[in-house]
């Protein structure tokens, strides 16, 4: 596997799961690295997934109590170093050389619910390509507009436009 570069690679994913619960719809929200599910309700964006980066006060005290280094750069940006890697995220899926080297950083989701009202009308679910540079605010604020397949490519244009060279996905969902 390692010739094939399968150790050293790795992702992020977030998922949702919408379920009827008797009178209620139930979304349920799983997540792990960098990637985010956004609920816009009554036009405001409510993140309902966590940011698995070093720079999560939570995840950084996790990871350090593991025994695990962390370096902060000069531009903000923090990574777990070990073994002569480093990685941006405290969570992810793969990556099994560097789990190996820093057991701290894990595979597992963080879950969410949340119990729809009607004024809940979009979910957006994107990559860190998009969140690095377009403020969930301002997502929201484009659900409205148009539809949501344009919402979907006007979020990934304005990250790009912005700078993003990072893998952008995007998927916007009309609840």
């Amino acid at each position: 596997m390692k010739d094939m570069g399968l150790l050293e690679d790795g992702t992020t994913a977030t998922t949702c799961l919408l379920r009827r619960e008797g009178p209620n719809t139930v979304l349920y929200t799983a997540n792990v690295g960098d990637s985010h599910a956004v609920l816009v309700r009554s036009g405001t964006a409510l993140q309902l997934s966590t940011t698995h980066r070093p720079s999560n006060p939570l995840e950084a005290q996790r990871v350090r109590a593991a025994g695990a280094h962390i370096k902060q750069f000069g531009s903000g940006d923090s990574r777990i170093c070990a073994g002569g890697y480093q990685l941006q995220l405290t969570r992810s899926l793969g990556d099994h050389l560097f789990k190996q080297l820093a057991p701290s950083v894990l595979g597992e989701c963080d879950v969410s619910t949340t119990t729809l009202t009607q004024q809940d009308s979009f979910l957006i679910l994107a990559s860190d390509g998009v969140w690095d540079f377009v403020p969930p605010a301002e997502a929201a604020a484009m659900c409205a507009a148009q539809s949501v397949q344009h919402t979907a490519d006007a979020l990934m244009e304005l990250a790009i436009s912005r700078g993003s060279s990072d893998n952008i996905c995007v998927l916007v969902i009309a609840l």
